[in-house]
């Protein structure tokens, strides 16, 4: 694995894609996988676009009131949507079936949600149900100028018990075949290694 790893590392691409996964809110996604894909993969083969990097916590953007987070379908099972249960495994068959290198990576600590991205309020159960582990609180919302504070309150402490993961207890996770371009922070996003289990290069 790790000669693998090595020689990946190094290999020449023509263009990367670093994908933050929002389209997955586009309205034309409800029409079904085959329509998620045109929306941006289409013009990556004509691109030549050769490696994606693909946030598997997708879309930081508001959606409708009904739309379904990434928490949701890999914490809950709940589906996406009743014709793509989730995005996730449609964009790894569409890498696999072009021959494009696909990546899986995670917002680490991501905190769009002290700007009120995707919504007004926090969402995210563990932020929810243990507001004592974060860097601060909501009376430091803000807009985007308005400083450091108002950008990471909604931040984990790793201070905090729960904000904190023995980096040596990620061996023990079964991951043989995923990649991660940023490091796995299961106080972030935990239910993200059911859905990415079987993404293969």
């Amino acid at each position: 694995m790790y000669t693998a790893r090595k020689a990946a590392a190094h290999r020449q691409r023509r263009l990367i894609l670093d994908d933050d996964g929002d389209l997955v809110y586009d309205k034309r996604t409800q029409d079904g996988p085959e329509s998620f894909c045109q929306l941006r993969l289409k013009d990556c083969l004509e691109a030549s676009v050769d490696s994606i990097a693909w946030c598997v916590i997708w879309g930081i953007t508001q959606g409708s009131p009904e739309s379904v987070r990434y928490w949701q379908t890999q914490m809950r099972d709940i589906p996406f949507q009743p014709n793509m249960p989730d995005p996730t495994p449609v964009i790894i068959e569409f890498c696999q079936q072009h021959k494009i290198e696909i990546f899986g990576s995670i917002r680490m600590n991501d905190c769009h949600d002290a700007y009120g991205m995707p919504f007004d309020k926090l969402v995210y159960p563990l932020k929810v149900e243990y507001p004592g582990i974060l860097i601060g609180d909501g009376s430091q919302r803000g807009a985007v100028e308005s400083g450091l504070e108002a950008a990471m309150w909604s931040g984990l402490d790793f201070k905090t018990e729960y904000g904190r993961i023995d980096s040596g207890g990620l061996s023990t996770l079964q991951l043989p075949t995923i990649w991660m371009v940023s490091i796995l922070t299961f106080f972030e996003c935990p239910g993200s290694l059911k859905s990415v289990k079987n993404l293969l290069i």
